[in-house]
């Protein structure tokens, strides 16, 4: 499994920049929202630096075991140099990519998400030759739910108590888009 840089990806509306450790600062701030981390586990990068070091890592592209291929986007619109989110797929041998995103929550609800999502796949299966989408996600997530059955998903699996994290169980949807 080759790993290739990530292209600078566009729509209509926003640019998608392959996500660098410059891009920590810019998006350090977004990331402190408590709202994004809900329904994952973890929570908000302590400093700044340690984000930097994540994407730097990122930015390798892929897996210590070498088994996965990373690809990271940061998200803004083209009309300003305000990032709003991130992007991201994880390629598999199998030709499978699991993909994630955040977006800030000053810039839900305008269609970010799905537009961002919509390009990236179409990069996943045209340029990356991918034979299949998937994502998990929390059975609470509702809006995260109502965007990937947007864009074509469906449910091919729930997995009860998945992860705990929180003080809570959390169950899981696996959807699927297969190409």
């Amino acid at each position: 499994m080759d790993k290739l840089p990530e292209p600078l990806l566009d729509t209509k509306r926003l640019v998608l920049e392959p996500l660098e450790e410059a891009h920590a600062p810019l998006l350090f701030d977004g990331f402190q929202d408590p709202t994004l981390y809900t329904y994952i586990p973890g929570g908000p990068p302590a400093d700044v630096e340690g984000l930097a070091a994540r994407y730097r890592h990122l930015a390798q592209g892929r897996s210590d075991d070498d088994t996965s291929v990373w690809l990271n986007w940061a998200m803004r619109p083209r009309d300003t140099a305000t990032y709003i989110g991130t992007l991201q797929a994880t390629l598999d041998a199998d030709g499978k990519a699991l993909i994630a995103y955040m977006v800030f929550k000053s810039f839900r609800r305008r269609g970010y998400a799905k537009e961002g999502c919509h390009r990236m796949i179409q990069f996943l299966r045209g340029e990356r030759q991918v034979k299949t989408i998937a994502a998990e996600i929390d059975t609470r997530n509702g809006p995260s739910i109502a965007l990937v059955r947007s864009l074509g998903m469906q449910v091919v699996a729930e997995h009860k108590d998945a992860d705990f994290f929180k003080g809570s169980g959390s169950d899981e949807y696996e959807f699927v888009l297969v190409m």
